[in-house]
């Protein structure tokens, strides 16, 4: 058999060993594809925030692929309870939408490194790696970074938005309404623009309607923000309810504490500001100015002979 031959067979042998492996893929696509669990993970996608719906079809492989190491945690609940998401959207499709978007870009990193050296760009494997793993570290971590800021800027929204609200909810208690009616009304009264304050205040509400006790609504009020403010806040009601005090003196007297906690920590950060600013005042301005004024002198002292 001469070598033509040999080359032929061995062409044929590789044709069919990729037809049979290209047949059980597709096999296995279909069979994975008609899971009740992949389609239910392909319309949750289609929720996403933003253009990251448009990832829902690699979502089902990359929840299969994750299912081992995805894992709701806490923190993540309460950002995504505090930023306002949906409560479709918790924090298990959170986690698979972060693996979703790190599977999708190491895929399309892998492939542009491919063509990129099939059209003859000269880059070393410690540079494709480099990229491969930045690329895929960013889509794992951009979604998090994202929405711990914005349950950061809630959070300060919430905080400054709460003595207002304790407020009017101690002014309709003493006006002689019951507890829910008093947020009610205190939760009507708050501006628009503590949207925050007012959806979580809003669960509370659906919560006693739903059947809970005043308590039990309060413990998972915080259980679920986990902010000092309402802490304090959740026990002096606790406390009150079970020993029969005035609420509204307790509800005023931890208004004004709030405000001047909060006076006090305006104060401390502008304390902090001088030193702050040393580091760009001694790189980039004081430089500068002695550059400046040195610079006149020191054409003096050239022309007067002196040097």
């Amino acid at each position: 058999m001469d070598y033509s031959n040999t080359l032929l067979l061995a062409q044929l042998v590789i044709m069919v060993i990729v037809g049979v492996v290209t047949i059980r893929v597709l096999q296995w696509l279909q069979r994975f594809l008609s899971q009740e669990s992949v389609l239910e993970a392909r319309a949750a996608a289609r929720n996403w925030p933003g253009a990251l719906s448009r990832l829902a079809a690699v979502a089902p492989l990359a929840a299969h692929l994750g299912q081992g190491v995805i894992r709701p945690s806490p923190m993540s609940r309460r950002h995504l309870f505090l930023a306002g998401a949906p409560p479709a959207f918790d924090e298990r499709q959170f986690s698979v939408m972060t693996s979703t978007l790190a599977l999708a870009l190491s895929v399309l990193t892998a492939v542009m490194l491919i063509v990129a050296s099939v059209i003859g760009f000269d880059i070393s494997w410690v540079t494709g790696a480099g990229l491969w793993i930045g690329t895929t570290l960013l889509g794992a971590l951009l979604p998090r970074l994202k929405l711990h800021e914005m349950a950061t800027l809630q959070r300060r929204n919430f905080q400054r938005a709460f003595p207002s609200f304790l407020d009017g909810l101690a002014l309709t208690l003493e006006s002689g309404q019951n507890f829910q009616t008093s947020v009610q009304l205190s939760v009507q009264r708050l501006p628009q623009a503590n949207a925050a304050l007012q959806r979580q205040l809003q669960e509370l509400l659906r919560d006693i309607r739903a059947g809970q006790s005043k308590v039990a609504a309060l413990q998972r009020f915080q259980e679920r923000l986990h902010i000092p403010e309402v802490t304090q806040f959740v026990a002096s009601m606790t406390a009150a309810e079970r020993q029969g005090v005035s609420v509204s003196a307790l509800l005023r007297r931890q208004s004004e504490q709030l405000r001047t906690s909060r006076a006090l920590a305006a104060e401390r950060h502008a304390m902090k500001l001088p030193v702050k600013l040393l580091a760009p005042l001694a790189i980039c301005i004081f430089p500068c100015t002695f550059l400046v004024l040195a610079f006149p002198i020191g054409t003096r002292l050239l022309h007067s002979g002196l040097f």
